[in-house]
């Protein structure tokens, strides 16, 4: 209980830091609500220890300190230049580089397998997800003449990453380093959203947290390492439920991750960005060879018969997962 109740406590104040960082507009606090949202999530990282080991977590959580509070300094530096004018533009360069940093962005991705393979899930879908979300939000895409080049590295960045987090994915065994390489992935089609505007942004975010979710939500039950363990110790009651899952991630249509890529391009097309479209269909072809891999490996290691009996919770998570990759995106679509 006091395990359960000390990880919610510094979660919330995580997370209520991280919104704080929506709501200031000097840059001043938004250094110091993006300073203290990490030192809030690494106690909540430290909670789940005994499910990583206590190596593992001193890795994960110094990794993950370290290159936060790395980018959150280089977003302080860019306030100082900020105040004389004549190096804007390096504050604006300084700035960009602070939260392509916190964000795991190509090319300053290089921390978040090391981070995510020591996390446990929970935690991987906190930093994975949550707080990008809340992060690429308070990314500045400045209006100046002088910040025009540097909106197109923003961009070009986040391109970069829908490009190379699913062909990184290929190389994965390790199932926290796929979910890792698949982050800077999304990270990077949610930057591109924002760059369209924020009701995209919104559409995509939403499809995507609670896709993940459900992921999470299986894979905390099997608690693997492999991808092959995985296979092993997925009961047979959850095939159904992780088969949708995949095929929707796979962008399979009409499964809900098919309609959020489908909005995106169709919102990238409108504006005329044709080199993000180009981006997002080729990566979308080499997601969807990746998720084909990913579940025959699963399926293929996975046991004929087994004695799994399902819980309440179970039957909740697996019919909730199918329900949510079948027709969530088309729900959402109505609305959209």
């Amino acid at each position: 209980m006091y395990y359960s109740l000390a990880g919610m406590l510094f979660m919330m104040l995580g997370v209520y830091f991280a919104l704080l960082v929506n709501f200031v507009t000097s840059v001043f606090w938004v250094w110091v609500a993006m300073d203290l949202s990490t030192i809030f999530l690494v106690p909540f990282l430290c909670c789940g220890m005994s499910l990583t080991g206590m190596y593992q977590w001193y890795k994960g959580s110094a990794t993950y300190f370290v290159v936060q509070f790395m980018g959150s300094a280089s977003v302080l530096y860019s306030g100082l230049l900020l105040w004389e004018p004549s190096f804007g533009g390096m504050g604006l360069m300084f700035l960009a580089t602070g939260f392509i940093l916190k964000l795991g962005l190509f090319p300053l991705h290089f921390w978040v397998p090391r981070a995510f393979v020591n996390f446990h899930y929970p935690g991987i879908y906190l930093t994975g997800v949550i707080q990008k979300f809340i992060l690429i939000l308070a990314m500045p895409f400045a209006e100046a003449e002088m910040a025009e080049h540097v909106n197109e590295l923003m961009v070009l960045s986040a391109v970069a990453s829908v490009l190379y987090g699913p062909i990184a994915m290929f190389n994965c065994t390790n199932i926290k380093t796929f979910l890792s390489y698949s982050s800077v992935n999304n990270t990077g089609l949610l930057v591109i959203c924002l760059s369209v505007s924020k009701s995209v942004f919104m559409f995509y975010a939403v499809c995507y947290s609670m896709s993940m979710l459900f992921l999470v939500l299986i894979l905390s039950f099997c608690m693997s390492d492999t991808i092959k363990q995985m296979g092993a110790t997925l009961p047979n009651f959850y095939f159904s439920g992780f088969l949708f899952m995949s095929l929707s991630f796979a962008g399979f249509p009409p499964l809900t991750d098919f309609c959020a890529k489908f909005v995106v391009v169709a919102s990238c097309a409108e504006y005329l960005m044709w080199f993000c479209v180009m981006a997002v269909l080729a990566s979308s072809m080499i997601n969807l060879l990746v998720w084909i891999w990913f579940s025959v490996m699963i399926i293929r290691a996975m046991p004929v018969e087994d004695s799994f009996e399902p819980t309440f919770e179970d039957l909740i998570t697996n019919f909730g997962c199918i329900l949510w990759n079948v027709a969530g995106g088309m729900v959402l679509m109505l609305f959209y």
